[in-house]
Order: C-alpha cells, then sequence, then structure tokens
C-alpha cells in the first residue's frame, strides 16, 4: 500500500494519504470491532510518508463507546510526536448503527447535531467509559487542535511539544483555548462561552476574531507554555522561540505581501528539523540577527473563513540573500 501511495503522489494523482486509526484504546476498539495496526507499524510509514512528501495525516474520532478523555488525550499526544497531520472528528450516532441500536446498554448520551439533514446525527457526549462533563471537555479539545494546529497558528510549536515530550500537549491546547476566549469574550458577545457544544459550533468566529488581534493572541498563548513548562520543570525557551516562528507564519488579515522577519535564534535549522518531523538540536548562536522574508498571501476573512483551511495561506518562506551588513540572512527553500 505504501508503494502505491508513493507511485500516485509521484504522479500527483494523491492529494493526501490518511490512515484511519480512529482510536487506540483498546476498549473503544473491541466494542468498535476494530483492529489497529501496532504503533511500531504506523510510525515507519508516517516517517517515510514524510520524507517523501506525501502529505500523511492519522484520524482520531472522539466519543466512541469504549473511549476516554485521558486516554484519548495520550493518544493525541503519541500521534502528534509520529504525524504531520491529525484530523480530528467528533463521533455522530446515526439511526441504524450498531451503537444506535445499542444507545442504552452503552448508556450514550448524545445532542443533535446542528444542519446535518435528514439522517438526524448526534453527537456523542458521554455513555459507561465517559461522563458528560468529559464528553464536552473532549470537544473542547477538537476546537483546540482546530484552531492551534489545523489554523496554522503554532503548529511548529505543538510539533515541538509533542516531540520533546516535556510538557502534555493535550492540557495545553485546553487552557490555551480558554485563556483566549476569556480575552476575546467581548468581541464573542453572540457566542455561549460558558457552553462548550456552542464553542464548538463556533469555532471558526473564534478563529477569525483571534487572528484580528495576533499580538494578543500570542501573548495569550506565550504565557500559557511558558506556565506550563515550569509547572514541569521544563525550560520554556526553546519553545518560546519556536512559536516566535509559528507567530511570523500564521496567516494574515488583508492583501498579499512580505514580511521580514529577524529572529535571535537560528530559524532555518528548527523550521527545517520540525517540517521533517524531527526535534530540532541546541541550536548555534547567532552572530546577528537572522533575518527571514516571508510570503503573505493574506486573504483571512476574505478567502479564509474556517480554522480548517489555515495552512493554504500560512506564510511561506522565501529565498533571499545575505544582506550589506553581513548579518546571517536566510534562506528556506
Amino acid at each position: 500500500m505504501q508503494e502505491i501511495a508513493l507511485l500516485l503522489h509521484q504522479n500527483q494523482l494523491l492529494p493526501h494519504y490518511q490512515l484511519a486509526l480512529q482510536t487506540l484504546t483498546p476498549e473503544a476498539l473491541r466494542l468498535s470491532n476494530r483492529q489497529n495496526m501496532s504503533s511500531n507499524e504506523y510510525q515507519p510509514i508516517a516517517k517515510r510518508m514524510s520524507e517523501q512528501g506525501v502529505p500523511i495525516a492519522a484520524e482520531l474520532i472522539w466519543g466512541l463507546p469504549g473511549d476516554n478523555l485521558p486516554e484519548f488525550e495520550r493518544n493525541l499526544d503519541q500521534l502528534l510526536a509520529t504525524f504531520p497531520n491529525i484530523n480530528i472528528f467528533g463521533y455522530t450516532l446515526l439511526p441504524g448503527t450498531e451503537f444506535y441500536r445499542r444507545r442504552q446498554e452503552y448508556q450514550i448520551e448524545a445532542i443533535p447535531v446542528a444542519g446535518y439533514g435528514k439522517a438526524k446525527g448526534e453527537y456523542v457526549v458521554g455513555c459507561h467509559t465517559f461522563s458528560r462533563d468529559q464528553g464536552e471537555e473532549g470537544y473542547f479539545l477538537i476546537s483546540a487542535h482546530i484552531l492551534l494546529v489545523h489554523g496554522h497558528i503554532m503548529p511548529l510549536t505543538t510539533r515541538l511539544l509533542a516531540l520533546g515530550g516535556e510538557v502534555p500537549v493535550s492540557p495545553l491546547f485546553r487552557d490555551i483555548l480558554r485563556a483566549l476566549i476569556e480575552h476575546l469574550k467581548t468581541e464573542l458577545s453572540d457566542l455561549d462561552l460558558a457552553d462548550r457544544m456552542s464553542i464548538y459550533e463556533g469555532r471558526d468566529q473564534i478563529y477569525l476574531c483571534a487572528l484580528a488581534q495576533t499580538e494578543t493572541l500570542y501573548r495569550t498563548i506565550a504565557v500559557a507554555l511558558e506556565r506550563h513548562y515550569l509547572a514541569h520543570g521544563a525550560d520554556p525557551r526553546p519553545a518560546l522561540q519556536v512559536l516566535q516562528l509559528d507567530q511570523a507564519l500564521c496567516p494574515r488579515i488583508g492583501g498579499e505581501h512580505t514580511l521580514r522577519e529577524s529572529f535571535d535564534f537560528d530559524a532555518q535549522t528548527i523550521y527545517q528539523a520540525l517540517s521533517a518531523m524531527e526535534l530540532p538540536q541546541q541550536p548555534r548562536k547567532a552572530a546577528g540577527r537572522w533575518k527571514l522574508a516571508i510570503h503573505h498571501p493574506g486573504g483571512v476573512g476574505e478567502i479564509l473563513h474556517v480554522a480548517d483551511g489555515g495552512s493554504w495561506l500560512r506564510g511561506v518562506i522565501k529565498e533571499t540573500q545575505i544582506d550589506a551588513s553581513d548579518v546571517p540572512f536566510v534562506a528556506i527553500a
């Protein structure tokens, strides 16, 4: 299958390659009548595909009976260190399925999916293995992941966190989203911010509001990031450096333009390592400031309206020349 996928990719016939793992929790797999490949099987696949430039992703589903939030978060953190992309979906209970028929046995609690149509799908927000509180918190986590990673707000920082393993990613995601909502509550007055499912449904509005205030957005993330690192006895400085790079690359409001950003660390080394799903080595000290020319297509709020499409309008680092002052000027192809 890998060879077929690589051949299709080489001939531009494979827009993406997705491993539908759905869950790594043994009880959820058992109740779903599924068997997954082990980590020593999917990890080499993910690495090889990434090295060949194939846009590979893993798929996770939150809300399957048999799962629970602590295990789901551990699974997500594990996959974030393996796959360059992860798609998380909420489990939708549909008439005619086995879980629908056994909803009383599994104590399934569900709420209607807005705009799902005649199929009358329902979000599963509780069952015999996770409470209603865990169920809704799982959707809050999905919202945070979509905004921060799919929305291209902090994908490189997320990758550094997952690869380093010093600080759990999922609890940090949830804390960042709560802090952002607190800072943006005035602008989000039409959303019920006390309702986590309302936040899930309104995540794109939160995303656009956050990108309209990038300084507040990244200052809020930096505070939460530093707090979590210090709470785990770890040094936050490498992560705060990568967050600067994420901020320089995040999608922008307005028209097409090129920014020239400078850093007091070797941004090239860090960018290339994380793009290859590798933990950066301790960056060498720059003699001056490293400067990157970053092309931004703009279009947030005009072309881009949803967080899931954030990577389409991310900044792209263009080849540049060393400036006249001989300060290191980085080129990233």
